[in-house]
């Protein structure tokens, strides 16, 4: 497989890109640092390097420089959130081929590869559905495009078979095989295939799978049979990453009234006390548009479930300003804890009088 190197100090910003590199079936190589980026370059031979300008400590056009002094010809494209054009013509001197601004297009990235690499390298096998109803093929052929090959395995042996013969960009896994531990079998079929994405599939009348896939560990989310054109949609539409750890595009899961942050990133980034700055931050913004949205769906209520999120001093500040949002859309709060959420955070619900549960199951 053609390999890229990724530099970037921000985790969501490296998932980000990485994700987009490997739904173009790229192998994808990470690093936070340039030091650990040059390290890569001295073990791998990549056929180019994505490297953030502002990447902290040596930064991104100083690596540059010392990539062209080492001589290693991979081109190179900078991301970069803010436009440097001094730095980008002084690139150039060191055999910078492009530059990409963030939030980094799917298309844009795409069509700046292409140029410099040639075609993208095509996924052989698009999906793999595994469920032991043979009917459960017919129907997820007729819901997704045309275009997407799939195959499908009706027992754990052929799903391993499969993995064995095809590169598979998704997994799609029945969580009520008789006698199958789905989360087992998912985690062999990623380590077989680590690129790809696995998904739950859960039958309809199940409430808030999103929710009980994240509890078992369905970090790249779920399905519902009989399938929804929507949900496949949105699956084709978040490609696979490198690690096959997909889920950290995703802040906030939102269905119907439940409300639960996904568990922020921070380790091996620089400065985790910025980056989970930056994670609240972005919760926050996420978590208003969602209760505008429950309180615009007439419900009387909201539960937010902290048990995903640190107990970290932006929690308490976090909460407050959730709850107030919450109040000013006349939504009453219900509150899912654990022993992990705090003492800080229990006062405070105690002193708002925010009803505290602690499972899915009393909502």
């Amino acid at each position: 497989m053609t390999a890229i190197l990724v530099i970037d100090h921000r985790p969501r910003d490296l998932d980000e890109v990485s994700d987009i590199l490997a739904g173009h079936g790229y192998e994808v190589t990470t690093a936070t640092t340039a030091e650990a980026g040059l390290e890569l370059c001295d073990q791998q031979k990549f056929a180019l390097i994505l490297l953030e300008m502002e990447v902290p400590k040596q930064g991104g056009p100083q690596m540059l420089e010392t990539l062209h002094h080492r001589g290693n010809k991979a081109p190179v494209i900078y991301t970069t959130s803010k436009l440097d054009a001094a730095a980008v013509r002084e690139g150039m001197a060191f055999g910078l081929a492009n530059f990409i601004i963030k939030p980094i297009d799917r298309d844009e990235l795409g069509k700046k590869l292409e140029k410099l690499l040639g075609e993208a390298p095509a996924l052989e096998s698009h999906v793999l559905l595994v469920d032991d109803s043979s009917k459960a093929e017919a129907a997820l052929r007729k819901t997704l495009p045309e275009n997407i090959p799939a195959k499908a395995a009706t027992s754990p042996e052929q799903a391993k078979l499969l993995c064995d013969q095809h590169r598979f960009a998704f997994i799609i896994i029945d969580t009520v095989i008789p006698d199958v531990d789905s989360v087992a079998l998912r985690n062999e079929l990623q380590e077989m295939q680590p690129h790809a994405r696995a998904l739950a599939l859960y039958p309809h009348n199940v409430r808030f799978p999103g929710a009980l896939a994240l509890e078992a560990g369905w970090d790249d989310g779920c399905l519902t049979k009989p399938f929804i054109a929507a949900q496949i949609e949105t699956m084709l539409a978040t490609p696979p990453s490198q690690s096959g750890r997909g889920d950290s595009c995703l802040t906030l899961y939102h269905q119907d009234i439940l409300l639960q942050p996904r568990a922020p990133k921070t380790a091996g980034v620089n400065d985790p006390d910025e980056a989970l700055s930056d994670y609240f931050a972005d919760l926050l913004t996420l978590m208003t548009d969602a209760i505008n949205d429950i309180a615009a769906d007439c419900h009387e209520e909201a539960v937010i479930d902290l048990r995903y999120l640190p107990n970290c001093d932006e929690l308490p500040r976090f909460l407050e300003e959730t709850l107030k949002n919450c109040e000013q859309m006349c939504l009453q709060p219900r509150v899912i804890t654990d022993a992990n959420t705090g003492a800080a955070v229990a006062d405070m619900m105690s002193r708002a009088g925010v009803v505290t549960i602690d499972s899915l199951a009393k909502i």
